[in-house]
């Protein structure tokens, strides 16, 4: 059973690549017209953050209630990506997560303690705003 439905990437030979090591097609970015078939999308590309700030990988309209979208980038707090799927009702994760959750893991990995997440949490949260 493949791990993933779709791969779209902005390159194409970097996105077969990633489809082949995932187990899944490979569609490019610009000729995605839905995602009804997808309950998570993921954000791993830089858009929405330094030069790109105010870009998303996707089209407003594509976002639904029902599902999940997963933004890797964690500054700005709220991205384009993030901002598009709100306004269409579907669950985020924002990046924020994403790096506490590396961190947690990375503390533990260097100190073979666990990690203090929700001060781990407070400062990230802190440095973000």
């Amino acid at each position: 059973m493949p791990r993933c439905s779709a791969c779209a990437t902005r390159t194409e030979p970097r996105g077969r690549q990633l489809a082949d090591e995932a187990e899944c097609a490979f569609e490019p970015l610009p000729e995605i017209t839905s995602l009804d078939r997808f309950d998570l999308v993921v954000n791993a590309t830089p858009l929405g953050m330094g030069d790109a700030e105010q870009s998303s990988p996707l089209p407003p309209r594509l976002y639904r209630s029902g599902m999940t979208v997963f933004e890797m980038v964690y500054r700005p707090a709220v991205t384009p990506f993030v901002a598009d799927a709100l306004a269409q009702g579907a669950t985020v994760i924002d990046g924020l997560e994403m790096f506490l959750h590396q961190a947690i893991t990375q503390f533990a990995l260097h100190t073979a303690k666990p990690a203090p997440r929700e001060a781990m949490r407070r400062v990230l949260e802190e440095a973000r705003a």
